[in-house]
């Protein structure tokens, strides 16, 4: 039986012209910072790949700053602020949520969504001088209100930044983007290489080096540059296309859930395209997990941040559930090479472990 893959959202498979892009570079050896003629071709590719990408923001190039992915993204916007109040959503992604810099958690609603009025009192309290939220969660999928919380951030003369690693090519963010001092990326949720990912910067000389040594980035982040993967990322913005078709197939997944017993995250509430957390009360998430491996498909109990640790969804907590609630959600994360097929199978996959639970139960 052949291996379905949903959880995209803590990595992807590769594109095939990321994938193919990516081969034809590992024969351009050279270091970009050489200036002989190898060194010339490699330097091509990370021009091209600031270019490409800036394209696809309608940004300018020079705003880019890339970095090895999305968590040192993060770490380096949240380094710029060190010794001054920072505030950061209750679901953000442990890069941010972990960060020795963050002042004080924003609440959340039930909803997933930050609690404007509590941010509100926040920033009369702590006077921050950055806001972080995440355009879009990477458990539940839910999509924050970035206009309401960019008015605010500039209402108070308060620096905004955006995770945007789950929200890259799911959602538009014409609409988000302008108004953040700071964004940040990694492009592997969504067909694109691991080891590359980038901030987006108003203001360049704002950025101090995690990394020091050569002159690369603009002396922003020294080190030899992933000439593969930014060849990838380069193949990634030209092949990228909406994923608004996923929506309507995780509707009819989730109503099936729902119908069931099945408790869906962020119901009713916008979430990217891609993503369902459910809740089967009373069934753990490993158990979940370790059913849908063994049916071939393979699942998430939430972030893949915490070294194959399977805990109560911090995120979740935020929310409101429960401790136990908290340990009993699947995350389902579709991307471009999913079927209705697909999910077809999780579904039959999860009733089947249902049956199971309430035949044990009705034994006991």
């Amino acid at each position: 039986m052949t291996r379905i893959y949903l959880d995209y959202n803590a990595t992807s498979p590769l594109h095939p012209a990321v994938q193919e892009a990516m081969v034809q570079a590992m024969d351009l050896f050279g270091n970009p910072s050489s200036v002989h003629r190898d060194g010339v071709a490699a330097r091509r590719i990370v021009t091209v790949a600031r270019e490409s990408l800036a394209n696809r923001l309608n940004i300018k190039a020079g705003q880019i700053l890339f970095t090895s992915g999305g968590s040192e993204a993060n770490t380096t916007v949240l380094a710029a602020f060190a010794g001054k109040p920072v505030l950061c959503s209750a679901v953000e992604h442990a890069s941010v949520m972990n960060n020795p810099h963050v002042t004080a958690t924003i609440p959340v609603t039930q909803a997933g969504l930050v609690d404007l009025n509590a941010l509100k009192t926040m920033m009369d309290h702590h006077k921050p001088a950055l806001i972080s939220v995440m355009a879009a969660n990477n458990e539940t999928g839910v999509i924050q209100p970035m206009d309401d919380i960019a008015n605010l951030a500039y209402n108070a003369g308060v620096s905004l930044h955006c995770d945007m690693v789950q929200a890259f090519g799911k959602i538009a963010l014409d609409d988000v983007l302008p108004y953040c001092d700071f964004a940040t990326f990694a492009f592997h949720k969504i067909g694109g290489p691991k080891g590359v990912g980038a901030v987006v910067s108003r203001c360049a000389d704002c950025i101090e080096p995690l990394i020091f040594g050569g002159n690369q980035e603009h002396r922003r982040r020294a080190g030899t540059e992933n000439t593969v993967a930014l060849a990838g990322l380069t193949a990634l913005c030209d092949a990228l296309s909406d994923q608004n078709h996923l929506r309507p197939l995780h509707d009819t997944m989730e109503a099936t859930f729902k119908d069931n017993g099945g408790i869906v995250v962020g119901d009713n509430t916008p979430r990217l395209p891609n993503t369902t957390c459910v809740i089967m009360p009373r069934v753990s998430a490993d158990t979940q997990v370790i059913h849908c491996d063994l049916a071939g498909i393979s699942v998430s109990a939430g972030a893949a941040c915490s070294s194959g640790k399977i805990t109560p969804s911090p995120v979740l907590r935020a929310m409101g559930f429960s401790e136990t609630e908290a340990a009993c959600a699947m995350r389902i994360s579709s991307g471009h090479a999913t079927t209705a097929q697909d999910f077809e199978r999780i579904s039959q996959s999860w009733l089947s472990l249902l049956q199971k639970y309430n035949d044990l139960q009705k034994v006991a």
